[in-house]
Formats: C-alpha cells, structure tokens, sequence
C-alpha cells in the first residue's frame, strides 16, 4: 500500500481514537459529579472500546490491505490509545492515585502447527480398519451364531445374548455406518427403545424409524434410519422447551440385520 493511502487510514486512526477519548473523558466526569463504582466505570471504558476497536477492524477489512501494513496499523491504534490515556491522566490529576483507565490488549498468538499425515500413514491406517472390518463380517457370520447357539432369531434369548446382539449392532452403526459420535449413538438407542415400548414423542416430526429409499429402475432398496437428537446449535425443531435436531443415517446391509436383531435386545438397553 502506497505511503500516501497509509497516511490517510493513520489520520482516520486518530480522529477515531480522538472521539473514543473524548467519551471516555465523559464518563470519568460523571464518575466525579455521580460518585459512580469504579466496576461501573470500567465496564463503560471497556464496552467504548471494544466498539471503538471493532469499527476500526471493519475499517481495515474494507480496505485492501497487505499483512504487514495491517500490523503497523493496528500497532498505531494501540499507541495512540495510549498516548490519549497519558493526556487525559494529566488533564485529570486525581486519576494518578484513585482510578486507572484500563486498556484493552490485542494478544496475538501463532497458529496451532498440525502435523502433516503422508498418504502413505493414511493407506495403512486405512488398511487397518479394513482388515478390521472383514474380521468383523467374520465373526457375525460364523462366531455370533456360535456364541448364540442358533442361527435363527429367537425370543427367548437370554439378557446376556440380547446384550451381545446390542452391543454388535452398535459396533455395526460405527464400523459400518460411520456413525462415531457417542451423542447419536445414544440417541438412536433411546430411539429403539421408544419405538418398541410404543412410547415414541411426539409430535411425529420426533418419531424415529425406517426411512426406504427406491431409485427408478432398480430392484435394490436402501434404508435410511431417521431419529431425533437434542442439539441446541443445529436444532430444528423444538419440543417442551428442548431443541430437537432430525437426523438420518445409513443401514448397511449388516447393519440393517442388526437391527432386526436389536428388536429381541430391546430390554438390554436399561443395562447400558
């Protein structure tokens, strides 16, 4: 940026910094004649001068500004803060020993320096979790059965085997589903729960269940399970006061099993 242009936004700098003063000068007045708290006049210096440094920072943004100029500039606001704050204090004699005016620091700090993974880390580490994945298939398919002494669902399962198909079905909603967060998983467990003890919310925008998925000229069907989670920042629907965020994830074919699996761990869930 040109000299010129510098000189300029630094004459701007001052005349905004000389109104900012100006109020601040006000206020230290009517803390004489009112007797105000000393807290009280601190919040009122502070609130001027975040404001004042806020305009100031869109006066920047507005403008094409280099890095390093941008530094300079900031570092010219700061001393002309001070600079005001010295003039005032001589102006005002009974500040020396009774009230500071406290200005507000710019801190700067140096980007967190994340490390670099090589694709070469990525592929292993990939390859790890697909390893894990097929041994995974492999125990439903041939050590779940063993563990369960059937092939076939029954409903007499005992509470240990209702907890085993519970816990697969969520390792399922993880590995298979990429469904990692311990907020979702929690909530489509309380979800189940409440679809099967028929004592889902309400209103039916909160019902959790299967959601089909058709495409035009192909047999193959896909599922969606569709539950509520609360989440205020993302919320989009809000019941007795609780903000609700409608969610949705995809079933895998295993984890579409498991879920027909978890119908007969229902009553595991309380144990969790």
């Amino acid at each position: 940026m040109k000299d010129e242009e510098l000189q300029k936004i630094r004459t701007k700098l001052e005349s905004s910094t000389n109104v900012l003063f100006e109020k601040i000068s006000e206020f230290l007045i009517h803390e004489i004649t009112e007797s105000c708290e000393k807290k009280k006049l601190d919040d009122l210096i502070q609130n001027e001068m975040y404001s004042n440094r806020a305009k100031v920072e869109k006066y920047f943004r507005n403008r094409k500004i280099s890095k390093k100029d941008l530094e300079e500039l900031r570092g010219y606001w700061s001393e002309l803060c001070v600079k005001k704050k010295q003039e005032i204090e001589s102006q005002i004699p009974w500040l020396k020993d009774q009230y500071e005016i406290k200005l507000i620091q710019r801190a700067y700090s140096a980007p967190n320096i994340k490390d670099i993974e090589s694709t070469q880390i990525k592929l292993l580490r990939g390859q790890r979790l697909h390893e894990f994945k097929l041994k995974l298939h492999f125990f439903w398919e041939t050590e779940l059965p063993k563990r369960l002494k059937t092939d076939v669902f029954n409903a007499d399962f005992t509470d240990e085997q209702k907890e085993l198909l519970l816990r697969q079905f969520l390792i399922a909603l993880v590995i298979d589903c990429g469904c990692s967060y311990k907020e979702d998983l929690m909530a489509i467990l309380r979800s189940l729960r409440a679809y099967f003890s028929n004592d889902q919310l309400k209103p039916s925008e909160l019902l959790s269940g299967l959601v089909s998925l058709y495409r035009k000229g192909s047999s193959k069907t896909g599922y969606l399970y569709n539950y509520p989670v609360e989440n205020e920042k993302y919320a989009n629907l809000v019941y007795l006061d609780k903000p609700y965020q409608i969610k949705q994830i995809y079933l895998t074919a295993i984890s579409l099993l498991r879920l027909c699996c978890t119908n007969l761990a229902s009553k595991a869930y309380s144990a969790i």
